[in-house]
């Protein structure tokens, strides 16, 4: 299983990241009931060798207290991959704004087969491990460009100016101007003294 991105812009929540992911039989042997497990199948539209297929999902387990203690996984299927052949898995996924404060997406495509179980004797809890390193399991990390951005303005209210006492009324305005969430923002003036 391989797994590579074609990307326009990665600055704005949005853009998109176009993945491809590969599934290639290296056997000796016709794969059967072939998945192919990614966590950003979810809401995707997907599609192998340019038909569109279903992506499947087994919902995460939550215990009494409302803790995921299993996340939720996705997956596609395949019925066979001849020896030699290739099968082209495509989707698009949208840019959010905890991808650019993180700098980056990360993700894992995995893979399994009835014939490939790697030992376990079961094909859904394969993807989990490669034991046989057989290259069933794919990252891919896109960077995203962060720009920050801080944006400060001050303007003034005032009415009368002409006795001691009398009061300006002062408005700083802090922007961000950039795509990343700005953290520890410190505004400073002398006036606040």
């Amino acid at each position: 299983v391989g797994k590579t991105a074609s990307v326009g812009s990665t600055s704005a929540v949005g853009d998109k990241i176009d993945y491809t992911i590969t599934a290639h039989n290296e056997g000796n042997v016709t794969l059967t009931g072939v998945k192919i497990y990614d966590v950003m199948f979810k809401g995707a539209d997907v599609t192998v060798d340019g038909k569109s297929t279903t992506v499947y999902e087994k919902p995460a387990v939550v215990d009494g207290e409302g803790n995921v203690t299993t996340p939720a996984t996705y997956w596609i299927e395949i019925a066979e991959l001849p020896v030699g052949k290739d099968a082209a898995i495509k989707y698009s996924y949208a840019i959010t704004q905890d991808d650019l404060d993180a700098g980056g997406v990360s993700n894992l495509a995995t893979g399994t087969s009835k014939e490939d179980t790697d030992g376990a004797g079961d094909a859904e809890k394969n993807y989990e491990s490669d034991k046989d390193g057989n290259d069933q399991r794919a990252e891919y990390t896109q960077k995203l460009t962060q720009t920050p951005d801080l944006e400060v303005g001050k303007t003034a209210s005032v009415g009368s100016t002409s006795a001691v006492g009398d009061k300006i009324d002062y408005t700083i305005t802090a922007h961000n101007e950039g795509n990343v969430t700005l953290t520890g923002v410190k505004i400073y003036d002398v006036m606040f003294k």
